[in-house]
Protein backbone atom coordinates (compact mmCIF):
# COMPACT_ATOMS: atom_id res chain seq x y z
CA UNK A 1 0.00 0.00 0.00
CA UNK A 2 1.43 3.06 -1.17
CA UNK A 3 1.51 6.58 0.46
CA UNK A 4 0.62 9.38 -1.23
CA UNK A 5 0.49 13.38 -0.70
CA UNK A 6 -2.86 15.04 -1.87
CA UNK A 7 -3.32 19.14 -2.05
CA UNK A 8 -6.56 20.12 -3.28
CA UNK A 9 -9.96 21.19 -2.69
CA UNK A 10 -12.05 18.48 -0.40
CA UNK A 11 -14.72 17.96 -3.00
CA UNK A 12 -12.62 17.13 -5.51
CA UNK A 13 -11.05 14.49 -3.33
CA UNK A 14 -14.33 12.37 -2.12
CA UNK A 15 -15.47 12.50 -5.52
CA UNK A 16 -12.34 10.59 -6.61
CA UNK A 17 -11.65 13.73 -9.25
CA UNK A 18 -8.12 13.45 -9.17
CA UNK A 19 -4.84 10.35 -9.73
CA UNK A 20 -2.08 9.48 -8.11
CA UNK A 21 2.06 9.97 -9.29
CA UNK A 22 1.71 6.06 -10.05
CA UNK A 23 -1.82 6.23 -11.81
CA UNK A 24 0.01 9.45 -13.63
CA UNK A 25 2.89 7.64 -14.87
CA UNK A 26 0.90 4.39 -15.82
CA UNK A 27 -1.35 6.27 -17.59
CA UNK A 28 1.45 8.55 -19.43
CA UNK A 29 2.83 4.94 -20.76
CA UNK A 30 -0.61 3.44 -21.59
CA UNK A 31 -0.61 0.96 -18.87
CA UNK A 32 -4.09 0.31 -17.06
CA UNK A 33 -3.58 1.26 -13.27
CA UNK A 34 -6.14 0.70 -10.48
CA UNK A 35 -5.83 2.36 -7.38
CA UNK A 36 -7.38 0.58 -4.09
CA UNK A 37 -7.58 2.52 -1.04
CA UNK A 38 -7.91 1.58 2.42
CA UNK A 39 -11.68 2.19 2.38
CA UNK A 40 -12.23 0.29 -0.68
CA UNK A 41 -14.15 3.14 -2.29
CA UNK A 42 -13.18 3.69 -6.38
CA UNK A 43 -14.41 6.82 -8.31
CA UNK A 44 -17.80 4.72 -9.58
CA UNK A 45 -18.38 4.90 -5.66
CA UNK A 46 -17.94 8.53 -4.75
CA UNK A 47 -21.15 10.36 -4.95
CA UNK A 48 -22.87 13.00 -6.57
CA UNK A 49 -20.62 16.03 -6.79
CA UNK A 50 -23.73 18.68 -5.56
CA UNK A 51 -23.89 16.53 -2.65
CA UNK A 52 -20.60 16.64 -2.16
CA UNK A 53 -20.06 20.09 -1.90
CA UNK A 54 -22.53 20.95 0.03
CA UNK A 55 -21.49 18.33 2.60
CA UNK A 56 -18.12 20.11 2.68
CA UNK A 57 -19.33 23.34 2.87
CA UNK A 58 -21.40 22.33 5.59
CA UNK A 59 -18.13 20.52 7.21
CA UNK A 60 -16.07 23.89 6.91
CA UNK A 61 -18.61 25.94 8.70
CA UNK A 62 -18.64 23.71 11.75
CA UNK A 63 -14.85 23.05 12.09
CA UNK A 64 -14.55 27.45 11.38
CA UNK A 65 -17.31 27.77 13.97
CA UNK A 66 -15.02 25.67 16.66
CA UNK A 67 -12.24 26.46 15.93
CA UNK A 68 -13.37 30.24 16.02
CA UNK A 69 -12.37 31.13 12.98
CA UNK A 70 -13.61 33.66 10.59
CA UNK A 71 -13.04 32.59 7.09
CA UNK A 72 -12.64 29.09 5.49
CA UNK A 73 -10.77 28.30 2.03
CA UNK A 74 -12.47 28.46 -1.55
CA UNK A 75 -12.92 24.78 -1.66
CA UNK A 76 -14.04 24.81 -4.92
CA UNK A 77 -14.11 21.67 -7.04
CA UNK A 78 -12.65 22.51 -9.91
CA UNK A 79 -9.79 24.42 -8.30
CA UNK A 80 -6.49 22.66 -9.44
CA UNK A 81 -4.66 19.57 -7.15
CA UNK A 82 -1.23 18.78 -6.52
CA UNK A 83 0.39 14.98 -5.35
CA UNK A 84 3.51 12.89 -4.90
CA UNK A 85 4.50 9.83 -3.00
CA UNK A 86 7.13 10.34 -0.56
CA UNK A 87 7.09 6.22 -0.14
CA UNK A 88 6.90 4.94 3.34
CA UNK A 89 10.00 5.16 3.74
CA UNK A 90 9.85 8.91 3.47
CA UNK A 91 7.72 9.38 5.51
CA UNK A 92 8.99 7.14 8.72
CA UNK A 93 12.70 8.41 8.05
CA UNK A 94 10.82 11.87 8.02
CA UNK A 95 9.50 11.30 11.34
CA UNK A 96 12.44 9.38 12.81
CA UNK A 97 14.71 12.11 11.96
CA UNK A 98 12.32 14.80 13.58
CA UNK A 99 12.36 12.63 16.84
CA UNK A 100 15.87 12.73 16.85
CA UNK A 101 16.53 16.23 16.64
CA UNK A 102 14.31 16.90 19.41
CA UNK A 103 16.00 14.03 21.44
CA UNK A 104 19.33 13.40 20.02
CA UNK A 105 20.49 11.23 23.35
CA UNK A 106 17.42 8.54 21.85
CA UNK A 107 19.37 8.07 18.41
CA UNK A 108 19.99 4.39 17.60
CA UNK A 109 22.26 2.48 14.86
CA UNK A 110 19.22 0.60 14.73
CA UNK A 111 16.66 2.85 13.86
CA UNK A 112 14.71 2.08 10.64
CA UNK A 113 12.90 4.12 8.34
CA UNK A 114 10.80 0.86 7.50
CA UNK A 115 9.67 0.29 11.10
CA UNK A 116 9.55 4.28 12.29
CA UNK A 117 7.20 3.15 15.29
CA UNK A 118 10.14 1.31 17.18
CA UNK A 119 12.30 4.30 17.23
CA UNK A 120 12.83 5.13 20.84
CA UNK A 121 13.05 8.75 19.97
CA UNK A 122 9.93 8.42 17.98
CA UNK A 123 8.01 6.50 20.77
CA UNK A 124 8.87 9.48 23.75
CA UNK A 125 7.48 11.80 21.27
CA UNK A 126 4.06 9.35 21.04
CA UNK A 127 4.33 9.25 24.94
CA UNK A 128 5.48 12.63 25.61
CA UNK A 129 4.65 14.99 22.82
CA UNK A 130 6.66 17.10 20.70
CA UNK A 131 7.33 20.83 21.45
CA UNK A 132 9.36 21.45 18.13
CA UNK A 133 7.17 18.91 15.50
CA UNK A 134 3.12 18.39 17.15
CA UNK A 135 1.68 18.12 13.88
CA UNK A 136 4.45 15.40 12.33
CA UNK A 137 5.10 13.83 15.23
CA UNK A 138 1.59 13.66 16.88
CA UNK A 139 0.19 11.83 13.82
CA UNK A 140 -1.41 14.99 11.88
CA UNK A 141 -3.06 13.50 8.73
CA UNK A 142 -5.14 16.76 7.05
CA UNK A 143 -3.34 20.07 7.26
CA UNK A 144 -5.51 22.95 6.62
CA UNK A 145 -5.09 26.49 5.49
CA UNK A 146 -6.47 28.34 8.42
CA UNK A 147 -5.02 31.59 8.49
CA UNK A 148 -3.32 32.65 11.80
CA UNK A 149 -3.91 29.49 13.19
CA UNK A 150 -1.13 27.29 13.97
CA UNK A 151 -2.15 24.34 16.07
CA UNK A 152 -2.99 21.03 16.19
CA UNK A 153 -6.72 19.39 17.24
CA UNK A 154 -8.62 16.19 16.40
CA UNK A 155 -11.52 16.84 14.56
CA UNK A 156 -14.49 14.85 12.66
CA UNK A 157 -14.21 13.47 9.17
CA UNK A 158 -16.57 13.26 6.68
CA UNK A 159 -17.45 9.62 7.43
CA UNK A 160 -17.73 10.42 11.30
CA UNK A 161 -14.09 8.96 11.91
CA UNK A 162 -11.92 11.58 13.97
CA UNK A 163 -9.04 12.97 12.23
CA UNK A 164 -5.70 14.41 13.61
CA UNK A 165 -5.78 17.32 12.04
CA UNK A 166 -3.51 20.67 12.24
CA UNK A 167 -2.69 23.87 9.91
CA UNK A 168 -0.39 24.52 6.88
CA UNK A 169 1.21 27.28 8.74
CA UNK A 170 2.17 24.81 11.51
CA UNK A 171 3.64 22.44 9.25
CA UNK A 172 5.39 25.01 6.92
CA UNK A 173 7.33 26.27 10.48
CA UNK A 174 7.98 22.55 10.98
CA UNK A 175 9.51 21.78 7.76
CA UNK A 176 11.35 24.78 8.22
CA UNK A 177 12.52 23.80 11.66
CA UNK A 178 13.60 20.25 10.60
CA UNK A 179 15.25 21.52 7.60
CA UNK A 180 17.84 24.18 9.79
CA UNK A 181 18.14 21.67 12.26
CA UNK A 182 19.25 18.83 9.83
CA UNK A 183 21.45 20.89 7.66
CA UNK A 184 20.36 20.20 4.49
CA UNK A 185 20.35 23.56 2.14
CA UNK A 186 17.68 23.83 -0.35
CA UNK A 187 20.08 22.66 -3.17
CA UNK A 188 19.99 19.34 -1.41
CA UNK A 189 16.14 19.37 -1.41
CA UNK A 190 15.41 20.16 -5.11
CA UNK A 191 17.92 17.59 -5.77
CA UNK A 192 16.21 14.91 -3.63
CA UNK A 193 13.10 15.59 -5.60
CA UNK A 194 14.88 15.42 -9.26
CA UNK A 195 16.30 12.22 -8.55
CA UNK A 196 13.80 10.63 -6.09
CA UNK A 197 13.80 7.72 -3.27
CA UNK A 198 16.85 6.12 -2.93
CA UNK A 199 15.74 2.87 -4.15
CA UNK A 200 14.94 -0.13 -2.00
CA UNK A 201 17.41 -2.90 -2.77
CA UNK A 202 16.20 -4.79 0.55
CA UNK A 203 17.33 -3.75 3.98
CA UNK A 204 20.65 -1.95 4.21
CA UNK A 205 23.60 -3.21 6.33
CA UNK A 206 24.70 -1.86 9.27
CA UNK A 207 27.26 0.36 8.18
CA UNK A 208 24.77 1.41 5.16
CA UNK A 209 21.94 2.07 8.00
CA UNK A 210 22.76 6.04 9.16
CA UNK A 211 23.15 7.20 5.22
CA UNK A 212 19.97 4.85 4.05
CA UNK A 213 17.91 6.48 6.45
CA UNK A 214 19.30 10.31 5.88
CA UNK A 215 18.72 9.81 2.30
CA UNK A 216 15.14 8.54 2.58
CA UNK A 217 14.56 11.47 5.07
CA UNK A 218 15.82 14.19 2.80
CA UNK A 219 13.59 13.03 0.27
CA UNK A 220 10.19 13.21 2.66
CA UNK A 221 11.61 15.98 3.64
CA UNK A 222 11.96 17.52 -0.02
CA UNK A 223 8.36 16.41 -1.24
CA UNK A 224 6.47 17.09 2.05
CA UNK A 225 8.16 20.94 1.47
CA UNK A 226 7.44 21.26 -2.15
CA UNK A 227 3.08 20.26 -1.38
CA UNK A 228 3.13 22.57 1.67
CA UNK A 229 4.67 25.53 -0.22
CA UNK A 230 1.81 24.51 -2.78
CA UNK A 231 -1.02 23.94 -0.75
CA UNK A 232 0.28 27.50 0.96
CA UNK A 233 0.01 29.18 -2.33
CA UNK A 234 -3.22 27.11 -3.93
CA UNK A 235 -4.67 27.76 0.54
CA UNK A 236 -6.04 24.54 -0.35
CA UNK A 237 -5.44 21.64 2.28
CA UNK A 238 -2.73 18.99 2.21
CA UNK A 239 -3.75 15.72 3.28
CA UNK A 240 -1.97 11.75 3.25
CA UNK A 241 -3.48 9.36 1.39
CA UNK A 242 -2.98 5.44 2.07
Amino acid sequence: MGLDIYVGPFTRYLTGDWKTVMAQAAEAEGIEFTTIRLDDTTPEDAPDTDEVVEMVHSWQSAMTEALGVEKAWDDNPDAPYATDQPHWLGYGALLILAARLERPQLASATDDPADFQASAAFQASQQDGSAMFPSLLGGAQWWLPLAGLSATFTGSGFQGEMVPMSTLDLLENELDTLSKGLGVPGSALAEALLLGGPGVDGPPTPEQAPEYLTAWGVFGLAVFRELTHQAQRMQLPLLLDA
